[in-house]
């Protein structure tokens, strides 16, 4: 079907099912990850392990290695499905309402510019503020991740 302009008026599956689909498969990995991490509770580190014997790999080394796979994946699948309804939020809304080319210009890089967050359009749209946040959020949990994995590290070095 489509309108008086030529546009096709149908939904596509595509992007729908890339939102869903992230977002389980983002789950399903913060869940494997969550039990890797169980698993290990309560174990003995080892020298080295089975996998890693003949590599001289140590036990610990492997399994941060592990576990930051695990969260690595995570923050991608994440981020795609974030993206992803972001955009359809965007087109949406600009369809539905007219807004002035800085907001435009604006709202279409607060994915890449955190300072796009201080235009006045980004607040004046909920739903694509929200979406916004939750990009820069995941990006900044694993930045700050990263540095107290750095901070302990060092604390531990200087300790021994």
């Amino acid at each position: 079907m489509t309108d008086r302009t030529g546009w096709q008026k149908t939904i596509s599956w595509k992007a729908p099912l890339l939102m869903v689909g992230s977002l389980v498969v983002g789950v399903l990995l913060a869940m494997g990850h969550h039990l890797f991490y169980q698993s290990l509770q309560g174990t003995n580190i080892s020298t080295t392990v089975a996998l890693g014997q003949w590599l001289g790999i140590p036990s610990q080394r492997l399994n941060l290695g592990i576990g930051n796979t695990f969260a690595l994946f995570i923050k991608v699948f994440l981020t795609i499905a974030v993206t992803t309804a972001y955009a359809q939020v965007f087109w949406r809304t600009i369809k539905a309402q007219s807004t002035t080319l800085a907001g435009l210009d604006a709202l279409s890089g607060v994915l890449h510019n955190l300072f796009a967050l201080t235009h006045g359009s980004v607040w004046r749209h909920s739903p694509l503020l929200l979406l916004a946040v939750g990009v820069w959020y995941v990006v900044l949990v694993q930045l700050l991740r990263l540095c107290r994995w750095r901070s302990e590290t060092n604390a531990n070095m200087v300790r021994t």
